[in-house]
């Protein structure tokens, strides 16, 4: 015989099914290949998740710009309460509302 113990179970042709080491022989060599396609597979989930995180995202900022809370319109808010408090008076009001792009100042409303 090869030096195997006969209670070794056989493969046909004669190749011994596990190894001496303690573990099962690779017969062929192409397990490198299946780790291969492993690895590929595993990176290309990754991508495919990163990319649908990244489409989501941008989806919910732009649409979050889209319905008014630019940074103009948060600070147009902020001067609107700052002038209800008191803090800012009514030309520095009108003068910051129109370099924020507020559009026209409100119209003063005349006593009949």
């Amino acid at each position: 015989m090869n030096g195997a113990p006969n209670n070794m179970p056989r493969l046909h042709g004669g190749m011994q099914f596990y190894s001496q080491r303690g573990g099962f022989e690779h017969h062929g060599g192409h397990h490198w290949l299946a780790l291969l396609f492993f690895v590929v597979l595993v990176v290309a989930l990754l991508l495919i998740a990163i990319s649908l995180a990244r489409v989501a995202f941008s989806k919910r900022t732009s649409s979050a710009v889209a319905a008014g809370s630019a940074p103009a319109d948060d600070a147009l808010s902020v001067l609107r309460l700052r002038y209800a408090r008191g803090e800012v008076s009514r030309e520095e009001f009108l003068l910051a509302h129109g370099d924020l792009g507020g559009g026209s100042p409100p119209v003063e409303a005349h006593p009949a």
